[in-house]
């Protein structure tokens, strides 16, 4: 329920501030990276990865800046839709750019140093369209006349499964599925850029896929103090909640994994793969 110019104030001011880290802050691992980019989609971790980021104890690790996309746009905000978010200028030197929602193709043609690194978060794209679902609908900030308030009236006149429905068309637009493939193929193919799974950070292991990620990205945090950082933002200690404890109507909905199956009934099923037939199986999931 905060107003969007409030949220956009508290995330200039957050960003700002990592600048005058260095004044307070002393680093104990400075990274040999000129920057990093956090590139991912919508609903798939990008603010609270970027909170882990962006916390203090990390810098200390790193000695990069935040820099927050979002909050040093004039509007504060991107209505671009996905394959339209090119960046002609280079992002300043010395910050983690967190989060970059951005395909392939605009991301090789992002202005870049020769010494960076990257990483894409995947997640599963039914989860990702069952958030986006329940966001739109209940939690996100949806400032008056904007497109998110618009599909917000959309998805109210409708059912559960008409808005489901709806989510696999407006996700075939922007085309969350053709670009969440194309990432895959790209981390294959450039040592640069990680593929980092949400299922992996979400599941038992999570400790160790943090770990793999800062070595990626040349975050050189002892594994004691990656464990303190890594419990500090799990789901319970943010939302009060265990993990598959649902509240639809909060921003942190569930906190697990495979959710979908809960709503993918099989005439939804069926519409998915009448649009999007073999799209799980080469992103790597199962039905």
């Amino acid at each position: 329920m905060v107003p969007h110019a409030v949220a956009r104030r508290v995330n200039q001011a957050k960003s700002k501030m990592t600048e005058f880290r260095s004044l307070y802050a002393p680093v104990i691992e400075r990274s040999g990276l000129d920057n990093i980019y956090h590139c991912t989609f919508h609903k798939a971790g990008s603010q609270w990865v970027q909170s882990m980021l962006t916390d203090l104890t990390t810098f200390r690790y790193c000695g990069l800046s935040h820099y927050h996309l979002q909050s040093r746009m004039m509007r504060g905000s991107d209505e671009r839709e996905l394959r339209d978010k090119t960046f002609e200028k280079a992002f300043p030197i010395g910050n983690i750019v967190s989060p970059l929602y951005i395909t392939v193709d605009n991301f090789k043609q992002l202005p870049k140093p020769d010494n960076y690194r990257a990483f894409f978060m995947m997640r599963d794209p039914r989860d990702m369209m069952i958030s986006w679902y329940y966001s739109t609908l209940h939690s996100h900030i949806a400032e008056k006349d904007s497109p998110m308030a618009r599909r917000r009236q959309d998805l109210q006149a409708l059912t559960e499964e008409e808005g489901i429905r709806y989510a696999i068309d407006h996700w075939n637009t922007v085309g969350i599925f053709d670009e969440s493939l194309a990432w895959k193929l790209y981390a294959d193919e450039d040592s640069r850029v990680r593929l980092l799974h949400y299922k992996d950070v979400v599941g038992p292991d999570k400790l160790g896929a943090f770990g793999t990620l800062f070595v990626h990205l040349d975050i050189r945090m002892p594994d004691d103090v990656l464990a303190e950082l890594v419990e500090a933002y799990s789901f319970k200690r943010l939302s009060g909640r265990q993990g598959g404890q649902t509240d639809k109507k909060s921003h942190l909905r569930t906190g697990k994994t495979g959710d979908w199956h809960n709503y993918f009934t099989d005439s939804v099923k069926a519409y998915f793969l009448e649009k999007n037939e073999g799209t799980i199986e080469a992103l790597g999931y199962t039905w």
